[in-house]
């Protein structure tokens, strides 16, 4: 009995335990990084990428990066109009949980700009951004923005647009943060000299659930002296929000008293 009791005790302690280093682990929902694609081959058609309609009428670029060390998707292919590329979830998010959409992103100032070209998370089709949410580098903005009006249901309102003028030719790290129990969306940018978080959105609950895609666009408008911008390294992680934790937590409690009672152990 005494060994059983040991073994009980074990179990819980292992589980506080493995909660205390891990803070809960992380479950990576999507990672990409462009390096088994071919050179010059079109992303779109490929791996679970597509366009909205499945006729590969789009093209996305996979070449070795400029301005990010390693292979890209890149915006520097001249074609006329916004290209898009597009690729189902593994699973829908949930309100109880910390989402986040982490990408490498390089706009480059050398005529033509990049403009109009970013990574997000979307609702529904793609053909409007009603319901998406999306970090994209923006020369009339003048640099990068964090653009959350889709999700919060205005897209008419600017103050759900958060601008980081320049850096340009500057690597970046992004992200998007879903905070569920929150009911809150917010960005993070970090250019090398530590991260630049955005204001904090409200977001219902139903409209971070309803987030079933990640996208990619470029611009390509050539007519206009307009080039798109290279992104690498995308992944979506999910992380229990704490109230979640503390439901494991009393799980393993329960099993590890439930173990010792049915032993006769007390």
């Amino acid at each position: 009995m005494k060994v059983m009791s040991k073994l009980c005790s074990v179990i819980f302690a292992f589980g506080i335990g493995t909660l205390s280093a891990t803070h809960v682990a992380a479950a990576t929902l999507l990672q990409e990084d462009f390096e088994s694609y071919a050179p010059g081959s079109n992303l779109v058609g490929q791996n679970g990428w597509t366009d909205e309609f499945g006729g590969g009428s789009f093209t996305i670029q996979i070449d070795p990066g400029a301005g990010l060390s390693t292979q890209v998707v890149n915006g520097r292919l001249f074609r006329g109009g916004i290209q898009w590329a597009i690729k189902q979830l593994p699973r829908s998010f949930t309100s109880s949980e910390i989402v986040t959409l982490s990408f490498d992103g390089y706009g480059s100032s050398v005529p033509p700009p990049s403009t109009n070209s970013g990574v997000g998370l979307l609702a529904g089709s793609f053909t409007t951004l009603a319901g998406g949410i999306f970090w994209d580098i923006n020369d009339d903005a003048g640099g990068w923005s964090f653009d959350a009006r889709g999700i919060t249901g205005n897209l008419s309102d600017l103050s759900k647009r958060f601008t980081i003028a320049g850096h340009y030719d500057q690597p970046g790290r992004f992200s998007i943060v879903l905070d569920g129990a929150a009911s809150e969306v917010y960005g993070v940018a970090d250019f090398g000299a530590g991260p630049i978080q955005t204001p904090r959105f409200s977001v219902s609950g139903l409209a971070i659930t309803s987030l079933d895609k990640v996208f990619i666009f470029q611009d390509y408008q050539f007519q206009l002296n307009r080039l798109g911008a290279e992104f690498d390294n995308i992944s979506i992680t999910a992380v229990p929000e704490p109230a979640e934790a503390a439901l494991l937590v009393a799980g393993l409690a329960l099993l590890s008293w439930r173990m010792r009672r049915g032993l006769g152990v007390r």
